[in-house]
Order: structure tokens, then C-alpha cells, then sequence
């Protein structure tokens, strides 16, 4: 008796043991940390600096796109021969025959 005793005990603290140690749904879940990112705020015009309209080269004339013919019709399809359905299989007979009726 007192082995079964020790064994239930046993078994129920590893039950618990996995339960705490095991489920994530029981434990906390990790905090999460912000890690601040050191950024360097530059002006856009201090960099940059677009030609004047006189510098700019004219637009090119746009190109007019060459209209292609459709391509020919594909042929129809010729349909697959039909062909005849092989006849079926007998049914399977039973291996065994069942035994005579008894003689009176």
C-alpha cells in the first residue's frame, strides 16, 4: 500500500512539473524590450538640387507602338475514339462450401 501511495505522488508531481514548466499558457510571457534606434534627420534640399528649367533636356517624342496582328485561330480539337467497356468480372465465389445438412 505504501508503494502505491508513492507512486500517485510521484505521478502527480510530475503531472504538475510539466504543467507549470511545460504549458506556456501558465507562465507570463516575455517582456519585450524597445531598443531606441539613433537616427540623423538630414534636410532633403540640403542634398539634393533639381536642374532649373532652362537646364532641362527637352521631353523625346513618344514613340508610337506597333500594333501586331491577332494570332491565327487555333484548330479545333478532334474528339477522343470511344472505346468499348471491357465485360465485368464474375462475382467471386466463396472458397469454402458450406457443409451438408445432417442426415436424420
Amino acid at each position: 500500500m505504501r508503494t502505491s501511495i508513492l507512486y500517485s505522488i510521484l505521478l502527480h508531481a510530475a503531472i504538475v512539473a510539466v504543467t507549470i514548466y511545460g504549458l506556456p499558457a501558465i507562465r507570463k510571457p516575455p517582456t519585450i524590450q524597445d531598443i531606441p534606434i539613433v537616427v540623423e534627420v538630414v534636410e532633403i534640399t540640403a542634398k539634393t538640387s533639381l536642374p532649373s528649367k532652362q537646364e532641362a533636356k527637352p521631353k523625346p517624342e513618344e514613340k508610337k507602338l506597333e500594333v501586331k496582328p491577332p494570332p491565327p485561330p487555333l484548330r479545333p480539337l478532334k474528339p477522343l475514339p470511344l472505346r468499348p467497356l471491357r465485360p465485368l468480372r464474375p462475382a467471386l465465389r466463396p472458397l469454402r462450401q458450406p457443409p451438408p445438412p445432417p442426415l436424420r
